[in-house]
């Protein structure tokens, strides 16, 4: 849905079935990671070789998915995300720039593997702030496009997106 897209910023689509998070969650269960984990991300976290293993297979897995929804793409990261229990908020945050957004739109998909909601990490995003924020985005030594926005202005607009497992949220970086 281009069009929610370039209004809000994000959408939600299907992208996996039943039998995909089975095959899915197997995977993340061979990583071994412990629950109580405050935040991975098997992109850092995972020994090169692995998190090199991990972006492949999923690039792969969900490539039939992904030509149906977005034809003319490139893929170029994937991994395993996980936030426990312990890991508390995430702080308001633009992406990274990751492509010359000049002449091209990077689009960020999230999917979990169980359904998410106010009690389990349900993703918040801010609507609008796709079409504000210019200039390169990075961590370190970048400063925050969004760190001087107002809490209150913040929480007052924020909006959570519960999904189910499979069900991704697609928002333009």
């Amino acid at each position: 849905d281009l069009e929610a897209i370039n209004h809000r910023g994000f959408t939600t689509v299907g992208l996996f079935g039943r039998a995909d998070l089975r095959r899915l969650r197997r995977r993340w269960r061979r990583l071994g990671v412990d629950a109580r984990e405050n935040y991975y991300a098997s992109s850092v976290h995972a020994p090169r070789t692995v998190a090199r293993a991990i972006d492949q297979d999923l690039k792969a897995f969900g490539e039939q998915n992904l030509a149906k929804l977005v034809p003319d793409r490139t893929t170029f990261l994937a991994a395993f995300i996980a936030k426990g229990a312990g890991g508390g908020d995430v702080e308001l945050q633009p992406d990274w720039t990751y492509t010359d957004e000049r002449s091209a739109r990077a689009l960020v998909f999230w999917c979990p593997l169980v359904d998410t909601g106010p009690d389990n990490g349900t993703i918040h995003l801010l609507p609008g702030t796709h079409a504000r924020l210019r200039g390169i985005r990075g961590s370190g030594d970048f400063p925050s496009p969004v760190a001087e926005l107002d809490d209150d202005l913040v929480a007052r607009h924020v909006v959570p997106v519960p999904l189910e497992a499979g069900e991704a949220i697609v928002w333009d970086a």
